[in-house]
């Protein structure tokens, strides 16, 4: 027999969303949005806050015993939601984890209610999990697919950042499906509770490792407030514009509700470069797109090498000459294509060599390879952890057909991998000589066997009109 699914939760978390045009957030689906005070906690209305968000983390114990952890947290815009780094920190494997949005009441479906799979999480590089008070305690989720807010996810709605200097009521609510009462079970039906900004100093007296620069206090009046498993749900509070804003992560606190002690929670508006940073940067950080110092990136491992030539078909190159030449292998079999190193953890290639691979597991990526069918001394062999294909790549048309792939371990270009070194990524202000070329190991006659060494090929710049006339006359 299956072993019987157990349910863990956490602390509560409240979460905000970076969202430059506010009149694209924070709106509820409701015009029934609680403002007077909430004994304990009630149910929410339908439409109320339709960005909190559902985080479930996947595991087992040692005996084999399968356990789902709960946390909450918000949407921030159409892929990204917002949350505790405590909730994610466990476990650095998406799959392990998934995000349901839409939820009001968990036993009896509307219809309208989604689950995703998870592509990328990430938590704050200096997150301290401090049983007294865990510091820096935010975290993002990237889901698979994007939100359609004006077509089939239209219940769905980001909601606002807060950032410093937003002008706020002085209602504030927390939201989530954690436990009801300390002893009790997680709510079926999502959960609101008034919590008034508490004093900073007098919180500080109360938990040590508060911090009035990153933390953000609020409750403590009544026996209301958050328990666990509301770890990722929201710490909203209502601006004067009308719009809903988040404040606070909730991070910790004495469970539940006891009414002597307010709850913690993450100041958002400390983390609004970091939210923004790791969302609009995160697969590009880096990476070298301009080359100021010919040490870090497109720096050829062999000297004197003759570039200024011209050749039909190909010809072999030299050990170690481009020495972010990678290959796409099936395991141990043929590789099949290529791309280009481009950091110590990533790999540009073309997203029609990748739209067909289910699971990385039975690839590698063949890194320094000079013969490609032996294994060298200058080559290395590194598993894949996941491929990231542009969003807009069509399949038919083969447009936008670029993707990414990211290595299962970091390289060490100082180290072990100091045969291999990155190229330099071309920009809009990069200026260039007409010498370009292509490298790979189909560079060879087509009635000829694959060539064995890695060749490459005088390829000069053309008119891009020209080439337009060519494939689509």
């Amino acid at each position: 027999m299956l072993e019987p699914i157990k349910v863990l939760v956490l602390i509560c978390l409240y979460t905000c969303l970076v969202v430059v045009n506010t009149q694209n957030c924070g709106r509820p689906k409701t015009q029934s949005v609680t403002n007077t005070l909430i004994v304990g906690g009630v149910n929410a209305l339908k439409g109320e806050f339709p960005w909190q968000a559902i985080v479930l983390r996947y595991f087992k114990d040692k005996q084999g015993a399968s356990y789902i952890e709960l946390c909450g947290g918000v949407i921030i815009n159409e892929q990204w939601i917002l949350t505790a780094a405590h909730c994610i920190a466990k476990s650095s494997n998406p799959s392990k984890y998934e995000v349901k949005l839409g939820y009001l009441d968990q036993l009896h479906l509307s219809g309208n209610e989604s689950t995703h799979k998870v592509d990328t999480l990430i938590f704050h590089e200096n997150y301290d999990p401090n049983q007294k008070g865990p510091h820096n305690d935010i975290g993002l989720v990237k889901i698979v697919d994007k939100l359609n807010f004006n077509g089939k996810d239209s219940n769905l709605e980001p909601i606002c950042l807060a950032t410093n200097g937003i002008s706020l009521k002085d209602n504030c609510i927390a939201t989530g499906f954690g436990y009801l009462h300390a002893e009790g079970k997680a709510a079926t039906i999502l959960q609101k509770v008034n919590e008034p900004i508490y004093d900073i100093s007098s919180c500080q007296r109360l938990f040590t490792r508060v911090d009035s620069r990153t933390n953000v206090c609020a409750g403590g009046t009544g026996r209301t407030g958050t328990c666990m498993g509301d770890s990722g749900g929201p710490l909203q509070c209502e601006g004067s514009d009308g719009l809903w804003y988040e404040v606070g992560i909730t991070s910790y606190g004495v469970p539940c509700g006891t009414g002597q002690y307010p709850d913690v929670f993450t100041r958002v508006d400390a983390f609004e470069k970091w939210i923004k940073d790791n969302i609009a940067i995160y697969f590009t950080r880096y990476v070298h797109f301009r080359c100021g110092n010919s040490e870090i990136c497109g720096k050829s491992g062999v000297n004197d090498v003759d570039t200024d030539w011209s050749v039909e078909g190909g010809v072999d190159t030299v050990v170690g000459e481009y020495p972010w030449h990678a290959l796409i292998s099936p395991g141990q079999g043929k590789p099949f294509c290529a791309g280009a190193l481009i950091n110590d953890n990533w790999v540009l290639t073309a997203g029609h060599c990748v739209v067909f691979i289910e699971d990385v597991k039975g690839y590698v990526i063949r890194l320094g390879a000079h013969n490609h069918k032996v294994k060298e001394s200058t080559e290395s062999q590194i598993k894949i952890k996941k491929i990231v294909i542009n969003k807009e790549y069509d399949i038919g048309m083969i447009t936008n057909d670029i993707a990414l792939i990211q290595l299962k371990e970091k390289l060490d270009f100082n180290g072990k991998h100091k045969h291999l070194a990155p190229i330099c990524l071309n920009n809009t202000n990069t200026e260039v000589t007409d010498n370009c070329l292509v490298i790979g190991f189909g560079l060879s006659d087509s009635n000829k066997d694959r060539p064995q060494v890695l060749q490459k090929s005088s390829q000069p710049i053309l008119d891009t009109n020209i080439c337009a006339k060519v494939y689509d006359p």
